[in-house]
């Protein structure tokens, strides 16, 4: 904070990054796993986190539990074993990159003599067989967007395919997404889930679950199209009708009674917003 104002730093009026969200998450659910803050503490501020547009408003909801909330574009140095640790494993990229552009220039001299010497469309047919023309099927080679219906219904398909019934939250980014759900294990934990590219990640335990922290909901209690309504909409609802959606979320949410909420943060390069639906995405409850 400036000396003798009571406005922020530049560098804390910074907008938020995704990462910048996941240390305050995380730093709330250990404070929460150690006994320092209440299960209702715990559910309001990770709604707020979701909700939060600059480091100052991190730094608001963190001021008690402080773990520093590190601007993002700051790199950290590395321990100097690191350092050579790092030159060592360049070097070896680097030989085998070596090797490899060897081996390329092989195939490629080996590859333009078999040319030169035979029939450049094709290699000599075996002794009795007949060539034979076959029209190769066309590979679909677009990738569905995570913000799409498609690349959602997908994720659900995944999801429902590997057992997982009881979600607490989906976090959903452009290429990728996390779902926070029911442990299986005797200990009531949530584990996280990553998916990307069509799979899902084997769940990795995350932490302790109380019953009175809001619950878990079903996967199917929203819509993959509900989902993409309220992302669709977001833009023109948070009055940003050229910004771009770089997160949706779902899950429960102590501002509305503990109700199923789809949240969406939008961003158009000077200014970005949160806005919250109901689970079918038909109302916007709020904007921040």
């Amino acid at each position: 904070m400036s000396a003798g104002s009571g406005k922020p730093s530049p560098d804390r009026r910074r907008r938020l990054s995704d990462a910048d969200r996941e240390r305050c998450v995380e730093a709330i659910s250990r404070a929460y796993s150690d006994g320092r803050i209440a299960v209702d503490d715990l559910q309001t501020r990770t709604a707020l986190v979701y909700e939060a547009t600059s480091i100052a408003d991190l730094d608001a909801i963190m001021h008690d539990i402080r773990e520093p909330v590190r601007a993002s574009s700051v790199s950290q140095p590395l321990p100097s074993g690191f350092r050579r640790y790092g030159r060592l494993v360049m070097a070896g990229v680097l030989m085998v990159f070596g090797l490899a552009a060897i081996g390329v220039s092989a195939l490629i001299d080996d590859g333009s003599s078999s040319r030169n010497a035979g029939d450049p469309a094709q290699a000599p047919p075996a002794p009795g067989v007949d060539p034979v023309d076959v029209d190769a099927p066309e590979i679909a080679a677009e990738e569905m967007g995570m913000f799409t219906e498609a690349g959602l219904t997908r994720m659900w398909a995944t999801f429902d395919d590997n057992g997982i019934e009881q979600v607490e939250s989906i976090t959903v980014r452009a290429s990728w997404a996390e779902a926070l759900v029911r442990a299986d294990s005797e200990q009531l934990g949530l584990a996280e889930i990553r998916y990307e590219g069509g799979l899902a990640m084997p769940p990795r335990w995350r932490r302790e679950y109380s019953e009175t922290e809001g619950g878990f909901f079903y996967l199917y209690d929203v819509s993959p199209g509900a989902l993409v309504r309220a992302i669709d909409e977001s833009p023109e609802a948070a009055g940003l009708p050229h910004g771009e959606t770089t997160l949706a979320r779902v899950g429960r949410s102590v501002f509305d009674d503990g109700d199923v909420v789809l949240t969406v943060r939008v961003e158009d390069g000077t200014d970005n917003h949160s806005v919250t639906w109901t689970s079918d995405g038909s109302q916007v409850l709020r904007t921040s």
